[in-house]
């Protein structure tokens, strides 16, 4: 059997970028890989009709045709676009594979697809979408609403896997009279930064909560940035907020290990990377309760999961501060031991070897 991947690696550094390039590694000896890695490119950018992005979206599909015509693989593995126009790009790349006889398995990171809701984009969607042979989903969730969506191939729930970077963190030794609070990803509304802000706006009202935030991550817009900046100075947060910008490697764990709770408050997600990462190390998280999420995390037993992310947020980190590490050690050993029956790289890449050998 002759597979093709067709993967994006970092930069930029998200979660499906991540995912890819633990794979890129683990097989790279065994299969045949165009890679897609762009240095100019960022969160900001990604998803958007620019000449960039254009240019890079035609050089990616004469490498795939001009792949497919000459060294005939069987199948093709890529990861099917969320955002409208590079889903077109690789709506062209489905229909050319599945015109030369290449079964196409797709790998879908999020939880939907941002368009899919406009009558012609959806027309064209079920219409790409019921030429892929099978596709890698995150979640039983994310499988139920492409079978509502009117997707008639084979799906696969998969989890997202990656090596532990880092040795687990050790809450017996610490003593927790400030709570360090870690925001991890591309810093944007729909990832819920706005609402990390508000919680920390009403618990620094009463200073019952003593919390700092770190921030690892690069924002998705100048616009967005500068509303926060605003709101930040204007509820006198600078203090307890530090921002350290994009983190890779050594650099990026060590800052992580700073920190005792993850907070994910996303409005749209998949099966977040960064949970499966603090996971691995111990660190818990306070989550929404969106797309993968539920069917990561079981409320007070790995970690939380909440309705509303000011009120059930204030709840939680009072909580942890007032029973003195009690429930965050047990919390922290459970996340441990999910990370390593679910989420490990091992288990990630036999899942998506056998997806190709189906």
């Amino acid at each position: 059997m002759k597979a093709l991947f067709l993967l994006k690696i970092p930069p930029p550094y998200g979660g499906g970028e991540i995912v890819n390039a633990y794979l890129y590694e683990k097989l790279k000896d065994k299969y045949n890989f165009i890679t897609i890695k762009r240095n100019d490119h960022s969160k900001s950018d990604q998803g958007l009709l620019t000449a960039s992005n254009t240019f890079s979206s035609l050089k990616i599909i004469w490498q795939t045709f001009i792949y497919i015509l000459t060294k005939k693989p069987d199948k093709l593995f890529l990861g099917i676009s969320k955002d409208k126009f590079a889903f077109i790009r690789d709506s062209i790349i489905i229909h050319f594979a599945w015109l030369f006889n290449v079964k196409v398995i797709g790998d879908l990171h999020g939880m939907s697809f941002t368009f899919q809701e406009e009558k012609l984009m959806k027309r064209i969607l079920l219409k790409t979408l019921n030429k892929v042979y099978s596709i890698r989903v995150l979640s039983k969730s994310i499988k139920t609403n492409l079978l509502d969506l009117g997707y008639k191939g084979n799906l696969f729930v998969v989890d997202n896997g990656i090596k532990r970077e880092w040795k687990h963190k050790d809450y017996n030794e610490e003593i927790l009279s400030t709570l360090n609070l870690l925001y991890l990803g591309a810093i944007s509304e729909s990832k819920g930064f706005l609402h990390v802000l508000n919680l920390l706006i009403e618990l620094n009202k009463t200073k019952e909560a003593r919390v700092k935030l770190n921030v690892i991550g690069g924002w998705k817009s100048a616009e967005f940035k500068n509303y926060c900046q605003k709101k930040i100075s204007l509820n006198q947060l600078n203090d307890i907020i530090v921002f350290h910008g994009i983190l890779v490697d050594e650099k990026k764990w060590i800052k992580i290990m700073e920190n005792n709770i993850l907070l994910h408050f996303s409005n749209w997600d998949g099966q977040p990377l960064t949970i499966i990462e603090c996971m691995s190390v111990g660190i818990p998280t306070i989550a929404t309760k969106i797309g993968a999420i539920p069917e990561m995390i079981t409320d007070k037993v790995n970690g939380f999961l909440i309705e509303d992310p000011i009120t059930d947020g204030k709840i939680i980190i009072k909580d942890l501060l007032k029973n003195k590490n009690i429930i965050l050690e047990e919390i922290s050993k459970n996340c441990i031991t999910t990370y390593e029956s679910r989420f490990t790289i091992d288990r990630y890449v036999k899942s998506i070897e056998d997806l190709i050998r189906n």
